[in-house]
């Protein structure tokens, strides 16, 4: 078994080209919606689904990766190519993605548009990595021909405009879609730092007797490190500490009122 759903469900009808492609991969994200509707009740399995739609259908019309509410499903690998745009180039040079719903169905202050939306940023962060483009550079939207080109996110409706509208092409939700998932991906390529954060350091001290440095942090006391022989325990146990058991009474006041945790 391979992670890629039509490799081990092997399609009725052809969906793919295997590699080599026959034109290298831009970067370039071509965003769909299956147009089929989302599922309302019970767990999620809309992306699953729609993957074994694929596997049976007698037509031409594949992915690499389809997503959910609360999964991604990936097709085919990234060196393969999708029947995902039926305008010149795009399959050649491109990865599609598409969420499994109608158009109509994408709104930015809805609960599961804003899982789905989760479950594609990391999925496209993720084949940028996997390809070795920078996600910070890539997650720009663009018109659809400059895709073909560069990295950057379109939609098959810009792509093919004379019958498609998806994944947002024509709603009125657009600018609001595309800021969502960028942001998501932002979020991801540039975590924020938790406002309170007890992992974060509060001061350094340097032991003037033997120039050990010890790093002092916020919190409740948690590991019970009370001796020279509980600080030696911890570190068999692959938590490091720079320097030995504070002796002073200035290190132990410290030791009482804050929590070790590890620093390599």
């Amino acid at each position: 078994m391979t992670r890629y759903f039509l490799l081990d469900h092997p399609p009725a009808s052809q969906q793919f080209y295997p590699p080599p492609r026959a034109n290298g991969l831009t970067g370039g994200v071509v965003l769909h919606t299956t147009e089929s509707p989302k599922q309302r009740i019970g767990a999620d399995n809309g992306a699953i689904n729609i993957a074994g739609f694929i596997s049976r259908r007698s037509d031409p019309g594949s992915y690499h990766c389809i997503v959910d509410s609360g999964s991604t499903v990936l097709l085919v690998p990234d060196n393969y190519t999708a029947f995902h745009v039926a305008a010149n180039g795009y399959n050649s040079r491109t990865w599609g993605i598409s969420f499994a719903c109608r158009s109509t169905e994408l709104v930015p202050d809805d609960e599961w548009t804003q899982l789905a939306m989760k479950q594609a940023a990391a999925a496209i962060v993720a084949f940028w990595q996997r390809n070795r483009f920078d996600p910070a550079a890539c997650a720009v939207m663009r018109p659809a021909p400059d895709v073909l080109n560069m990295p950057g996110l379109t939609t098959h409706g810009d792509a093919q405009p004379w019958d498609r509208s998806d994944a947002w092409t024509r709603s009125p939700h657009r600018l609001g879609l595309e800021a969502l998932l960028l942001a998501e991906i932002a979020a991801l390529v540039n975590p924020p730092v938790p406002e309170e954060d007890d992992m974060k350091p509060l001061e350094m001290w340097r032991d003037p007797a033997t120039g050990s440095i010890w790093l002092f942090w916020t919190g409740p006391w948690r590991t019970g490190l009370k001796t020279q022989d509980d600080v030696k325990a911890y570190q068999m146990a692959g938590i490091p500490f720079r320097g030995d058991f504070p002796t002073t009474e200035f290190g132990a006041m410290k030791l009482r009122n804050t929590q070790w945790v590890k620093t390599g």
